[in-house]
């Protein structure tokens, strides 16, 4: 990368960073003042106290704001099409925000997602390809429900795991990350510096939410880094289809995605609505087996740096081997998922014994 290159790249991030930093200890301030709390009256919440958790007001703003510092010194073009996709983030941050204070119905929550959904892929924004050990798959008029089951599923994926204190950020750090490092491989200037941005307002953001928390996201930041993160792959998708291919995408953000399939079996096992809480996510998993909050982050973080390294991976390796190392990533994740659910088991099978 030229080095005239570095600076529109990496300011975007800074700035979100600076304004993140900023912003949510104001937000903060202001919560405690108007008692915008989230009080653990729900057995699924570990925390104890009444913590704010509008964190996601100063994320996004801080991602819009950097965007619109680099769009001013030229680094990117805002054209129209990236409109739909920064009205979209607009439209499911304040849809998040208006569940934090209202306890939105799910249907009408589903409605406004899958119809942002839609108008990103109209937009042009799309899975179009799978990779294979040939030619690949195009994907035609699937393309369409690919792309709009993507947008809405890791939205929520982001919104259900973040159940800890520095897990969903920590998780969405990691994949805007390797979305980012994709993009910046591969010449995509633009869709680097939208990750990097998202990047940088994740990163002021943690500062406030690693444990012990003083603040959380709330539904206005995880519903807005889930969408953001399905956005992002959606980016580099016509220049270079096998790189950003749904099997590529899909490793990255794999732990979050794992996590909801696992919720939806288990619920539908039990006749349970898909949006049923429940305390069986991951990290509640990891916690019954004895690990604390730090503990449980340090493992997540690794295996989610270990996906998003061999999602990037398409940009080094043959079709074929880096097809090979996707599904190979993908079948180790979901082992480990399986392992620790019965794990879990066998934990609750031995203390009812005991």
């Amino acid at each position: 990368m030229e080095n005239n290159m570095v600076l529109p790249i990496l300011l975007p991030a800074l700035v979100a960073a600076a304004l993140s930093l900023i912003g949510t200890p104001l937000i903060l301030s202001i919560a405690h003042r108007r008692g915008w709390f989230d009080v653990p009256d729900d057995p699924r919440k570990i925390h104890t106290g009444a913590i704010p958790r509008l964190g996601g007001i100063a994320m996004f703003w801080a991602f819009i704001l950097a965007l619109l510092v680099s769009a001013l010194m030229g680094a990117f073009q805002l054209e129209a099409s990236l409109f739909v996709l920064l009205g979209g983030a607009a439209a499911i941050h304040a849809m998040g925000l208006a569940d934090d204070f209202r306890n939105l119905r799910a249907y009408f929550k589903f409605g406004v997602q899958l119809l942002v959904a839609i108008a990103v892929a109209a937009a042009g924004y799309r899975f179009e390809y799978l990779p294979g050990f040939g030619s690949g798959i195009e994907l035609g008029v699937f393309s369409w429900i690919i792309t709009v089951v993507w947008i809405v599923g890791i939205s929520n994926a982001i919104n259900m795991i973040d159940g800890m204190d520095g897990l969903a950020g920590g998780i969405s750090l990691i994949a805007a990350l390797s979305f980012g490092g994709l993009h910046l491989a591969l010449g995509q200037t633009g869709g680097a510096i939208l990750a990097f941005a998202l990047t940088g307002a994740i990163v002021g953001f943690l500062f406030f939410n690693f444990p012990p928390a003083r603040i959380f996201m709330g539904d206005s930041g995880s519903l807005f880094l889930g969408y953001c993160l399905s956005v992002l792959p959606l980016l580099g998708t016509a220049a270079y289809p096998r790189e950003f291919s749904f099997l590529a995408a899909g490793t990255i953000v794999a732990i979050p995605v794992l996590d909801v399939f696992a919720a939806i079996l288990r619920r539908r096992r039990r006749g349970q609505g898909v949006m049923t809480p429940d305390r069986e996510h991951l990290h509640h998993k990891l916690m019954d087996l004895g690990l604390d909050a730090r503990q449980i982050l340090a493992l997540v973080y690794a295996a989610a740096i270990g996906l998003g390294v061999v999602g990037m991976l398409g940009t080094v390796l043959l079709p074929g081997a880096s097809v090979i190392a996707l599904i190979a990533a993908l079948a180790i994740a979901t082992a480990a998922f399986v392992w620790l659910h019965y794990a879990k088991k066998r934990l609750l099978s031995d203390r009812k014994q005991g």
